[in-house]
């Protein structure tokens, strides 16, 4: 039961770690960086009392990993301690937590969880408009730390929002989650209440214009094309699409009524084609993708052995230049080519690659047995796993809890079949 607790707890922080950063505890924003941090090593502390921590490839490659990189860090790299500690803790501390999530997390906490999504969203929807609305340096659009801004440049005089979060990627991250619980309750009446689908449904159809964000929009975009596979694999699942179309249907007349929802569909269409145009349209955008997955590879410039766990991450460059940045790159697989070295960074792209696919090949198997929830979780988070920001606490969180309750899901949905097939 503790673990549950736990777990939940490790859920909350990650929504409200950057409410606390910004308005409830400013002056501590700095250590609440870390925040979840003591609760993950809680559970690996009772994980191991119970036997219940994980061996198994993932983790012993992070460990590997961790021993071998910090060796190089303090020997040719950098050989800063604390930056060392901050890129441990960025790759390789929460990995285990993956799978103790998986192999902990029961139906009641996996509800819970589906359940404080979809409420959330209907919260969160109503603060972002209140951050779309108002000044960038309005009280509710501060910074991390009281100071500053925490909106980013839209287009027509509009200002991304941030919701709780520290920066719009973790808004991103989170509704990208709230639309696989939104799709998963859809599937089984246990997880929500008709009124809470409908209320959620709303909240989400507003929140993708309201963020003015494009990935918000490829990403559940790709969810529900992702989505569409359930009914081709689960063909008795095609009952549920009556009930499919009255819930959007209703959600969509609702969202159209609101009277910001027209105005913020025209700026997300404006942004959309601003971006279109400087990128070079499609072509510039595949471009793009092709530069931040294939381009580490051809870069001729990265120390084979790196410039040490940590250097890479905005917390490791305030550190060790005095300003926040993306020393090797902006792009995930740049910054761990960049710190890790040619051979360590392409070993661990190639953990995170490999766990893609299990994760994936996990989810997709479940479809066979008519447990949908595995996949819907895996197409929230596999970006996550494959090419996320781990250096950002945000993305990193979500990916360790959607990686888990991929797992988690697969488990419970076949405890009475003979032959389970997880990610371990």
């Amino acid at each position: 039961m503790i673990l549950q607790r736990l777990i939940i707890l490790y859920f909350l922080l990650l929504i409200l770690e950057g409410a606390l950063r910004k308005w409830f505890l400013p002056g501590l924003a700095t250590p609440l960086l870390l925040v979840r941090d003591p609760v993950v090593l809680m559970i690996y502390f009772i994980a191991l009392r119970q036997g219940m921590f994980p061996i198994n490839s993932w983790v012993g490659g992070a460990v590997l990993l961790s021993v071998v990189g910090s060796l190089l860090t303090l020997t040719v790299g950098h050989g800063n301690a604390a930056v060392l500690a901050y890129g441990i803790r960025a790759n390789f501390l929460q990995i285990p937590l993956i799978f103790i999530i998986g192999q902990t997390m029961d139906r009641q906490t996996l509800r819970i969880v589906v359940r404080c999504l979809l409420w959330l969203s209907i919260p969160m929807t109503v603060l972002i408009a209140l951050q779309y609305f108002s000044a960038p340096e309005a009280r509710v659009n501060v910074g991390v730390g009281g100071e500053g801004t925490a909106s980013f440049d839209g287009i027509g005089g509009r200002h991304r929002p941030s919701g709780t979060f520290s920066f719009i990627t973790g808004l991103v991250a989170f509704y990208t989650f709230v639309f696989a619980a939104w799709l998963a309750a859809l599937f089984d009446k246990r997880h929500a209440s008709p009124v809470l689908l409908a209320l959620s449904g709303v909240a989400i159809l507003a929140a993708i214009p309201l963020s003015i964000s494009r990935l918000l929009l490829v990403s559940v975009a790709l969810v529900a094309l992702g989505s569409a596979a359930a009914f081709i694999r689960m063909p008795r699942w095609g009952r549920q699409l009556p009930r499919l179309i009255l819930v959007i249907g209703v959600s969509v007349l609702v969202t159209s009524q609101l009277p910001f929802f027209d105005e913020a569909v025209d700026i997300m269409g404006q942004r959309v084609d601003e971006a279109a145009r400087i990128e070079g349209g499609s072509a510039g955008f595949t471009r793009r993708i092709g530069m931040d997955l294939f381009g580490p590879f051809i870069h001729s410039e990265f120390d084979p052995s790196g410039a040490g766990l940590g250097a890479g991450t905005q917390g490791g460059s305030q550190m060790l230049v005095g300003e926040r940045g993306f020393q090797g790159g902006e792009g995930e697989w740049w910054r761990l080519l960049f710190e890790m070295g040619t051979i360590l960074g392409t070993f661990f792209i190639v953990m995170r690659f490999w766990l893609t696919v299990r994760l994936g090949l996990c989810g997709w198997r479940m479809l066979s047995v008519a447990n949908p929830l595995p996949w819907l979780f895996f197409l929230a988070c596999g970006l996550l796993v494959l090419n996320g920001q781990w250096g950002q606490p945000t993305a990193l969180g979500f990916t360790i809890l959607g990686a888990g309750m991929t797992i988690a899901a697969a488990r419970l949905g076949i405890n009475e079949q003979n032959q389970p097939d997880t990610a371990q």
